[in-house]
């Protein structure tokens, strides 16, 4: 996307040109934020999955 935004940079575009890539940055970004919030990491709670629960468990 970066490459193409530099190539088009100092031409000027038709308006409906200009939406669809608004609408397309605006696209991967949303999904670049829903990704993160998907895959980041429970820090709080006593959830058995976390890595703060398994990093408080003694050794048996």
């Amino acid at each position: 996307m970066l490459a193409g935004l530099a190539s088009v940079a100092d031409k000027d575009l038709p308006q409906p040109n200009k939406m669809f890539g608004a609408l397309a940055g605006l696209t991967i970004g949303i999904a670049a934020a829903l990704l993160l919030l998907v895959v980041r990491p429970r820090l709080r709670g006593e959830d058995r999955a976390s890595f703060p629960y398994w990093a408080r468990l003694e050794r048996s």
